[in-house]
């Protein structure tokens, strides 16, 4: 699924690092961090912001 969204410069930045530092070739923007690489689904966005 495609969605369109307003970023500033400084997000348009930091995307563009952590893109560049990837090494997988999966096209979702946010990945997990275990192998298998696949995209990160919300109840990994839920474990990510309540171990924060």
């Amino acid at each position: 699924m495609d969605r369109t969204v307003c970023i500033d410069d400084t997000a348009k930045y930091y995307l563009k690092k952590y893109m560049d530092s990837r090494t997988d070739n999966n096209l979702a923007l946010f990945v997990s961090g275990i192998a298998p690489v696949r995209r990160l689904e919300r109840h990994g966005v839920r474990e990510i912001l309540e171990a924060a």
